[in-house]
């Protein structure tokens, strides 16, 4: 699993982690989770999802845009935008606002704009505390407002809340100046969604083979190996094999952090051909050589050789 507390109903990572769909009231499409995941594969669904960084950092993957979220930092991800979080500090702690946007109901017209019919939302991705002053504590205090009523359920809390969303959407409209570039390729079309589910599909079973290339997986996609690599940073941020990289060194946190097992044996289960080609990866990726990660999130004192 990729997450601590979001619920098992959000992903499950031996399925479909790239597809999430978790069961929102029809009535009051809306939930917020706290949690301090640190690695989040690439995944999409229809919702909105807001991401408030309250403590730590960690690099978030939007579309064809990677983003370094500090503490205090809040990003706005659109429905189907493929996003996916990855090295997260062992401190971070994160609030997730997830909602459809029929929240808005009669209103949701106004959420997109006249000619681009690009989503209003679409306008800003990240509310930095020490960037954006006024508009981000005007934010910042709205979320915290959420935050409080889901949490207290007060008589009205539904009421409050969705009155809170339409002043975001109102920030959005009023505050912050229009873009009409189209997010585009960002943006997960029909087609896409089933040749880059071919392409994680794979990965995700195959990961810990370390004969995988652009080229095996180009053809599985059923792209030539220039349109897939293009295809593939395009939607990602991340050329194939930086990504399958940082995928790898996901999985070895995983086990570093939950297993007993050696160093040597997690490179090799995750697909790494030699230990030095792992050591220099998961050092570039997480900052700490594998064996002072283990220690740092387990405790682990065994020195391995």
């Amino acid at each position: 699993m990729y997450y601590t507390d979001f619920g098992q109903d959000y992903v499950d990572s031996d399925k479909k982690p790239w597809y999430q769909k978790y069961p929102l009231d029809p009535s009051f499409p809306f939930t917020l989770f706290r949690s301090s995941f640190k690695i989040y594969p690439f995944h999409w669904h229809k919702y909105m999802e807001l991401v408030n960084i309250i403590k730590g950092r960690m690099d978030i993957s939007i579309g064809s845009k990677n983003y370094t979220a500090k503490e205090g930092d809040i990003v706005v991800i659109n429905p189907d935008l493929i996003h996916g979080y990855y090295n997260g500090s062992d401190d971070v702690y994160v609030l997730v606002y997830l909602f459809g946007p029929e929240l808005f109901e009669q209103s949701l017209v106004d959420l997109y704009e006249p000619l681009s019919k690009m989503a209003i939302f679409d306008r800003k991705t990240v509310f930095a505390q020490n960037d954006d002053g006024l508009l981000y504590s005007k934010v910042a205090d709205i979320l915290r407002l959420i935050e409080e009523e889901f949490f207290e359920k007060k008589e009205g809390y539904r009421v409050a809340i969705k009155k809170h969303f339409y002043d975001l959407a109102l920030i959005y409209l009023r505050d912050i100046p229009k873009n009409h570039l189209l997010p585009g390729k960002a943006k997960k079309t029909n087609s896409n969604f089933q040749i880059l589910e071919r392409i994680l599909s794979y990965i995700y079973d195959n990961y810990d083979n370390p004969e995988i290339t652009l080229d095996s997986v180009a053809e599985i996609a059923c792209l030539s190996k220039f349109y897939f690599s293009r295809f593939f940073r395009e939607r990602t941020g991340f050329t194939f094999h930086t990504y399958l990289s940082r995928y790898r060194i996901s999985k070895a946190q995983t086990l570093l952090s939950e297993t007993e097992k050696t160093v040597i044996d997690i490179a090799y289960n995750c697909g790494f051909a030699s230990l030095k080609t792992f050591n220099r990866l998961f050092k570039l990726y997480t900052g700490a050589s594998p064996t002072a990660y283990r220690i740092t999130s387990m405790g682990y004192t065994n020195q391995e050789k």
